[in-house]
């Protein structure tokens, strides 16, 4: 497997901001709601726009497609799963005496 380096002289920096401007334009919109306005218009789609070319410059510095997706699903399907059952665990044991 290619060792990973994110401060790579081909890593266009430029994309790296405007992805951390789009997330915090998502954040904001969480935070303060404003619905019709200019900001909620585009905040989104430009963080997944942004986020899809760099997925593509995530991909290509490994050595397969296959090595990439078992890596992401180690780090973010699996946690996913454990902290959904954990989460669904605590509401079994809770949820009886929120009823009564």
């Amino acid at each position: 497997m290619k060792e990973l380096n994110l401060y790579d002289e081909k890593r266009d920096i430029f994309l790296d901001y405007a992805k951390a401007v789009g997330m915090l334009f998502v954040m904001y919109n969480h935070a303060y709601p404003i619905y019709g306005g200019v900001l909620s218009r585009f905040h989104v789609p430009i963080f997944y726009f942004i986020s899809g070319i760099l997925l593509f410059d995530s991909i290509r510095r490994y050595d397969s497609f296959r090595i990439f997706a078992i890596k992401r699903i180690k780090s973010l399907v699996l946690p996913y799963y454990i902290f959904g059952l954990l989460a669904l665990i605590v509401y079994i044991i809770v949820s009886p005496h929120m009823i009564s």
